[in-house]
Order: C-alpha cells, then sequence, then structure tokens
C-alpha cells in the first residue's frame, strides 16, 4: 500500500507551482506559497505534484487533466486575501447565497457583480454580498455574457462552504 508523504518541493516544481499560481491569479498570490511553509504530496504513479499544503492545511491541489491549481476552501480564504477586488469573484445576492453555500448552482439573475475579465471554465470564488466567501466553482459562461443574460447556469459550483444537511 502506498504511504502518503509530505516534502518540500524541489526548486523546478516549486517555480512551476508558482508560475501556475500566476498565471491563474496574480504575483501577490504567489507570494502566499513563497513566504510559508509549503509542502507537497506527490502521485504515486507518475512522481508530479497532487496536493499542496501550507503550515499543514491543504490549500489545493494540481488537476491532472489541465494541470491547474484548484483551490480547497483554506486555499481560497488565503487567496482571497491577497487578490484585488473583483478578480477572480462573482459576487451572488444575498437571498441566493445560503444555498450556493451548500453547494447549489449560481444562475446568471443571482449575479450582482463579477470580475469582467472572466471567461468560460476558469475557477472563480463566489461571495456574498459582504465580501464573505460562500463557495468555490467553474465559470459555464463569460462574464459579458453572464451580465447580459437573466436566464441560465453562470457558475458550477465544486464546493460550499456550508455543508447540507
Amino acid at each position: 500500500m502506498y504511504e502518503k508523504r509530505r516534502e518540500r518541493p524541489t526548486l523546478l516544481e516549486l517555480e512551476s507551482l508558482l508560475s501556475i499560481i500566476r498565471l491563474q491569479f496574480s504575483n501577490e498570490v504567489s507570494e502566499i506559497f513563497i513566504n510559508n511553509n509549503l509542502e507537497v504530496e506527490r502521485s504515486p504513479s507518475t512522481g508530479r505534484i497532487r496536493y499542496v499544503y501550507i503550515n499543514g492545511k491543504l490549500v489545493g491541489s494540481i488537476r491532472v487533466q489541465d494541470g491547474r491549481f484548484i483551490p480547497t476552501i483554506d486555499g481560497a480564504k488565503l487567496i482571497l486575501e491577497r487578490l484585488p477586488y473583483p478578480r477572480k469573484r462573482v459576487i451572488v445576492s444575498e437571498e441566493a447565497a445560503p444555498f450556493i453555500a451548500e453547494g447549489k448552482t449560481v444562475f446568471c439573475k443571482h449575479v450582482i457583480d463579477l470580475d469582467p475579465e472572466l471567461r468560460a471554465g476558469e475557477e472563480v470564488l463566489v461571495i456574498d454580498p459582504y465580501g464573505k466567501l460562500i463557495a468555490l466553482g467553474k465559470t459555464v459562461l463569460a462574464a459579458d455574457e453572464i451580465k447580459a443574460k437573466s436566464r441560465g447556469k453562470a457558475v458550477k459550483i465544486r464546493r460550499g462552504t456550508k455543508k447540507s444537511i
């Protein structure tokens, strides 16, 4: 049986991870990964980074299909602190927020504001009108399409901050 081991990344792995973070988010966000106790867990079959930990907490994973960084709720909270408003954010109405926090889909009519540079298929942070993180997801449409439509899916939620009962 494979034993999970967390280790410090090699210099090459660290550079690769930082370039992914810079591409997806920003230089400011990549600083989180430099200044903290960073550990990685590798795939037993390929030896590539699968999970990323900061100070012992799982903050994200590297998606196999495209090599993108997929943050956990803890990771998204760290990213949200460093990312300038409105980058990578979708702000939803107060009425829809509790349902989205449970993992329900974000529909166009519930979007109050969003990053105007978002494209379809991007990882986003879904927040309520007060700036609190409520979910993580992937955009279904581009920002201009979400603003223009009053029907249809805007963000497919990957994980909400609350588990449904």
